[in-house]
C-alpha cells in the first residue's frame, strides 16, 4: 500500500490535470477486479464442491472392487486408492515441512512471487502459506493471481527459472528448500524480462516465481 501512495504521489501533476478521466479509469478498474474476484471465488467453490464428489465416487468405487479379493490384491487396491485420493486433499504445509523449509533458509535473502491460478480450488491456502514461510525466514515476498495457467504443472507447483542448467543463488536455494521440504515441483524455463519503467514508479522484480495450479491427476 506504501509502494502505491509513493507511485501516486510521483504522478500526483499528472493527475490533477485530469481528474475526471483519471476517477474514471479508477473505478472502472476496482470494478473490473471485483467481478473477477467473484468470478474466481464463485468458480473455487464450485470445484471444491466437485472435488469432496469425487473423493466421494471414488470411495464407493474402490468399495467395490476390495469385495471379493486377495489380501495382496486389496493392499494394491487400497495403495492406488490412497495415492488418489491424495490427489484430491486440499494441500496444506503440515509443521514438519514448514520447519524444513524455514531451516533451508536460514541465512539466506532474497524476493519471491508466490502466485496461484485462480481457477484451483487449493491453490489460494497453499501458496499463501508458502509465501508466509518465505517471509518469517527474511525473503521479500509478494502475491498474484493468474487465471488459466498453462502449461499446467503435473506437480500443482510451477518454478520458473531462467536457465535450467545454471541456477542462479537465489534459484539454488528456493531448489533446496523445495526438495528439503519434500515439495514437489516443475521447473519452466523463461528468461526475465527486462522491463522500463516510469521515472518515479516503483516496481518489485521478485528473484524467483512460483505459481500454485491444480494437479495433473495422472
Amino acid at each position: 500500500m506504501e509502494t502505491f501512495f509513493q507511485s501516486l504521489e510521483a504522478v500526483w501533476e499528472l493527475v490533477m490535470q485530469e481528474p475526471l478521466a483519471f476517477f474514471t479509469v479508477a473505478i472502472l478498474i476496482f470494478s473490473g477486479g471485483w467481478l473477477v474476484g467473484r468470478f474466481t471465488f464463485s468458480n473455487s467453490l464450485q470445484i471444491a464442491s466437485q472435488r469432496n464428489e469425487q473423493l466421494k465416487e471414488r470411495v464407493d468405487e474402490y468399495r467395490e472392487k476390495l469385495s471379493g479379493k486377495s489380501p495382496d490384491e486389496a493392499q494394491i487396491r487400497f495403495e492406488q486408492l490412497e495415492a488418489q485420493l491424495k490427489l484430491l486433499q486440499p494441500r496444506r504445509l503440515d509443521p514438519d515441512q514448514k520447519r524444513k523449509l524455514k531451516q533451508a533458509l536460514s541465512n539466506t535473502s532474497g524476493s519471491i512471487s508466490v502466485a496461484h491460478d485462480g481457477v484451483a480450488a487449493d491453490a489460494k491456502l497453499f501458496a499463501d502459506e508458502l509465501a508466509i514461510v518465505f517471509g518469517e525466514a527474511g525473503w521479500r515476498t509478494s502475491h498474484a493471481v493468474v487465471m488459466g495457467y498453462s502449461p499446467q504443472p503435473k506437480t500443482g507447483v510451477s518454478f520458473t527459472v531462467q536457465d535450467a542448467e545454471h541456477l542462479d543463488a537465489a534459484e539454488m536455494v528456493v531448489r533446496s528448500a523445495l526438495i528439503a521440504a519434500e515439495i514437489p515441483f516443475d521447473l519452466r524455463v523463461s528468461p526475465r524480462s527486462r522491463r522500463t519503467w516510469p521515472e518515479g514508479m516503483q516496481h518489485f522484480e521478485p528473484d524467483v516465481r512460483l505459481v500454485i495450479t491444480n494437479r495433473i491427476n495422472e
